[in-house]
Formats: structure tokens, C-alpha cells, sequence
């Protein structure tokens, strides 16, 4: 109604006690806003390095050097062939057969049968070519990888009793020629080239064999020769 004045109950005092709980409940409602997160701001995608040819033939070499093809018949390897067909390490800058200049230019990688990567020729004058696995020791034949094939034995004679039976193994990992202990009693030692030292091969542990590097176990050795020239 016109000139009607409202007046709250409780007088005074209960104008104050409305208008403090307004304020409570607007001072309640701007503490309980959330907060609000910046704008994310969208970051240019990066594109990965470039890799140089010789960074990425190293790349591919140690993820896939070899592969089966049963199509032609087993295990094939990649790499790069010389100006005369022979096929090569991709890390070698000449041919381990012919001595030609590689150019990894012409070509690129190609895939073929793996070529032996040298002999092992041991203190007896015995010599076995590395184109696959051995086993070595007093009675390698005793082990089921010589059993069904895997590895072929090379049998040591041994008049002390140093050697185990099952002492040592080379293994062909792509391009590399690796020996491994196989957990044998007295220990396999290897003297790579120019080494004048003996140095312990931890059990079931392989090293990489370069060139004129020895292996010993117990009192017999054997040299691994190669014309590889990676190092």
C-alpha cells in the first residue's frame, strides 16, 4: 500500500540480524567459488632430430641385423655389399673379403647369407670356421643345444682337469663374434688385442671378440682371427 512503512520483527535488532546473515551468506557464497585454472596455452609439437645415414644404419644394425626368411631357407643379415657383391658389416669402411672401398651410398642395405667372420684357431693347431654357434669343453656333446643342432661341439682335451665339460660358448649375434662362460669351474679369461693382461669373463656373461683377441681356458687358448676391420 502507497506510504505503508515495512518494518521487520524484532525491530532494530532484527534488521541487524538479517543483514549480518546476508553478509555471512554472500562472504559464504564468494569463498566457496572455484578457482579457476589459466588457459592452457598449446605447445608446438617437436619434430625428432634429424638422424645422419651413418647414425641410422648404426640404428638399424643393432635393432635388426638378422632375420629369418623362410623363404630362402633360414637366417638371413643386412648389410652393405662391395663394388664385387661380397656382403659386409655396415660399420666396415672396406670389404673384409676383397679389400674394395664400401659406399654405403650405392645400394643401401641389402640382405643376404652372413659370410664367416673368421676361425678360431686354437693352441693344438686345431682351426674351426665362425659361420655359426659352438660349444667348447670336455664333453660339449653332453648338452641339449649340441643335441638338437643349435650349437656344434668343439671338444678340448684336458690332462689337468681345468677344462669342464661344458666350459665356454661362441655365439654369433649378427655381425659379432661373442664368447660367454657358461658357469664353468675354473673360469674362462679373454686378452684382447694388444692386451698384455688376462682379464676374468663373469659366468653366463658374453664379450665381444675382436681380432688377435685370446681365450683361455684352463691350460688351453685359442686366437680369434678375422678380417674384420670394425673395432
Amino acid at each position: 500500500m502507497p506510504g505503508t512503512f515495512f518494518r521487520p520483527e524484532g525491530g532494530l535488532d532484527g534488521a541487524a540480524a538479517l543483514s549480518e546473515s546476508s553478509l555471512a551468506e554472500t562472504s559464504f557464497a564468494q569463498t566457496s567459488l572455484p578457482e579457476m585454472s589459466p588457459p592452457e596455452t598449446s605447445r608446438p609439437e617437436m619434430s625428432p632430430p634429424e638422424m645422419s645415414p651413418s647414425d641410422q644404419t648404426a640404428l638399424d644394425v643393432r635393432s635388426a641385423p638378422e632375420f629369418v626368411d623362410p623363404a630362402r631357407g633360414g637366417a638371413r643379415i643386412r648389410g652393405y655389399q662391395c663394388e664385387n657383391g661380397h656382403l659386409n658389416d655396415p660399420r666396415s669402411p672396406t670389404c673384409r673379403q676383397c679389400g674394395a672401398i664400401i659406399d654405403e651410398r650405392a645400394g643401401g642395405l641389402v640382405a643376404g647369407q652372413r659370410p664367416p667372420l673368421g676361425r678360431l684357431v686354437f693352441d693344438d693347431g686345431a682351426s674351426h670356421v665362425v659361420d655359426g654357434g659352438y660349444l667348447v669343453g670336455r664333453m660339449p656333446e653332453v648338452d641339449d643345444r649340441v643335441r638338437t643342432g643349435e650349437l656344434r661341439p668343439i671338444i678340448l682335451e684336458d690332462d689337468v682337469g681345468a677344462v669342464s665339460r661344458v666350459h665356454a660358448e661362441i655365439r654369433v649375434s649378427g655381425w659379432d663374434v661373442m664368447v660367454v662362460d657358461t658357469g664353468s669351474r675354473n673360469g674362462t679369461y679373454v686378452s684382447g688385442p694388444h692386451e698384455g693382461i688376462w682379464t676374468a669373463l663373469p659366468p653366463r656373461r658374453s664379450r665381444r671378440l675382436l681380432p688377435g683377441a685370446r681365450v683361455r681356458m684352463g691350460a688351453r687358448m685359442f686366437v680369434f682371427e678375422s678380417s674384420s676391420t670394425v673395432r
